[in-house]
């Protein structure tokens, strides 16, 4: 989703369902009203996910509604539509981002929403995606990457690292022993000069690196049994049998790689998408900013102030 929508989470807390006539209202963008619960809502979301109050996130709460009223009335004036096959997937993709089903469903209970509502949400943040994508577009040079790396050292500065590769044996509750002895054999392998890649692939019981000859890449010290096992040899050296929650690790250092500031070449790809949201992240404000002038937009109540309305803004 772009910048200017809410998080994924705080999309949840919108109420766009029907508003009831009498309902208090925060503020109006061209006379479509937002409601006193919706920003009260949304703020709560925010404010538990930031541990501040919400009387401190109020404010740029029903700001952040406004925002997007203003930009789904543009996307509904220029005939900017979603298909029900994009809705469906968007929505599935969100409900496994949440975790699944029930947590989806714990989710609404705690925003104190319904599905109906959750869809309408995710409809509006479509038809934003795409009104934003119309109008705003990125192009970023070498020149451009080269100097935002020059001029942020900081950020690709790294510790020292390990790559290092492992075998996994997992312990069955009741049968350590035996997990144990078998470990202690492929160990005997490892150190009379096996290939360590192709041992891994054959005995180790990781389904995530065995395929890869239990590479796990490169890694800084961290404190954990592994990274700290692998920190401790040297490359081409093996280290013994090391406990860990989940399993016997049989663990092989390949490279150590010293601390320092890693390559352009290196980090090029994050460099450019650095920039790229930097640039779209104030194209996007120029571009809302432009709306919200044409808007007429009221803002009737400020938290902790009396009610007061702002013209067109």
């Amino acid at each position: 989703m772009n910048s200017y929508l809410p998080g994924l989470l705080a999309v949840v807390a919108l109420a766009s369902g029907a508003t009831a006539a009498d309902a208090p209202v925060a503020a109006r963008v061209n006379g479509a009203p937002i409601t006193v619960s919706a920003v009260d809502r949304l703020a709560a979301r925010i404010a538990s996910g930031s541990k501040t109050s919400v009387d401190q996130v109020w404010n740029d709460s029903r700001d952040q509604l406004v925002t997007l009223e203003v930009l789904a009335q543009q996307a509904s004036a220029e005939k900017i539509s979603v298909s029900p096959a994009e809705l469906d997937k968007e929505v599935s993709d969100l409900k496994t981002q949440l975790g699944g089903p029930q947590q989806f469903q714990k989710t609404l209970d705690e925003a104190k929403s319904n599905e109906a509502e959750f869809r309408e949400d995710t409809r509006r943040s479509l038809l934003v995606d795409k009104l934003l994508d119309r109008h705003v577009s990125v192009k970023v040079t070498d020149k451009q990457i080269e100097a935002y790396y020059k001029d942020n050292p900081d950020q690709f500065e790294h510790p020292e690292l390990v790559r290092a590769s492992h075998i996994l044996i997992k312990v069955p509750q009741g049968n350590a022993d035996a997990a144990h002895k078998r470990a202690a054999e492929i160990l005997e392998r490892a150190k009379k000069g096996e290939d360590f890649a192709k041992l891994a692939k054959e005995v180790s019981e990781d389904d995530r690196t065995r395929d890869q000859g239990g590479d796990l890449g490169l890694f800084p010290l961290r404190p954990t049994p592994v990274a700290e096992a692998a920190f401790k040899l040297q490359p081409g050296e093996i280290s013994g049998i090391v406990e860990s929650s989940y399993g016997l690790h049989i663990i092989k250092t390949v490279a150590r790689k010293p601390a320092g500031l890693a390559p352009l070449d290196e980090v090029k790809d994050d460099v450019r998408s650095m920039v790229e949201d930097d640039q779209r992240e104030e194209k996007e404000d120029a571009y809302v900013d432009q709306l919200k002038k044409k808007a007429k937009i009221e803002l009737l109540i400020d938290k902790k102030a009396e009610p007061k309305s702002a013209g067109k803004s």
